[in-house]
């Protein structure tokens, strides 16, 4: 019977209620099995990723496409990330994974690598450690967190940074100093 009567906006109320059924059964509908949303219903899934419902939140955040996430929705998934309790924090961030990070969010991500506890540090350093995902941006805002970084998180950021191989001499620098701080410790 539900079936005859599912119209847009029927399927936009849904989306934007409360009623966690309704959304899980909305989006159903909205998104293809591949987890294509249907463009008149980005911003309805969307408003359940940043919604209140943890639950709905992450089943969206999984099942929507890669694409979805355009550079503009990446900075607006690092924002909803920014506020978002733990758990969904953690689903953004393995959801990042499967993106092609633009250098916008890249960029925030790398200043905010050492924010949090160990787990979002290392998820967030493995997205940045990502081939492509390294400009020369992104590598300033890790070599400048050297210093300042728990120990063991400057020494995975060091390693991430020897990785890449960097050409930019401000890195270069802040590589030095670290080595040679940390030389000097050792002693």
């Amino acid at each position: 019977i539900m079936e005859s009567y599912v119209s847009p906006a029927l399927l936009h109320d849904f989306l934007q209620s409360s009623n966690h059924h309704y959304q899980y059964w909305a989006m159903e509908k909205v998104m293809d099995a591949a987890g294509k949303v249907k463009p008149a219903y980005e911003e309805d899934v969307a408003g359940i990723i940043r919604g209140k419902n943890i639950f709905t939140a992450r089943f969206a955040l999984q099942k929507v496409h890669p694409a979805f996430f355009t550079p503009a929705r990446q900075l607006w998934l690092w924002d909803t990330y920014n506020t978002a309790a733990y758990p969904l924090q953690m689903a953004i961030l393995k959801k990042m994974g499967g993106l092609r990070l633009g250098e916008a969010v890249a960029v925030k991500i790398a200043s905010a690598v050492t924010a949090g506890n160990r787990a979002q540090f290392d998820a967030k350093l493995a997205l940045l450690a990502e081939a492509g995902k390294t400009s020369g941006k992104v590598q300033r805002q890790l070599a400048a967190q050297l210093d300042g970084a728990e120990a063991s998180q400057a020494a995975a950021m060091y390693a991430v940074l020897q990785k890449i191989n960097s050409k930019d001499k401000t890195v270069r620098q802040q590589m030095l100093r670290y080595e040679q701080t940390t030389h000097q410790t050792e002693n």
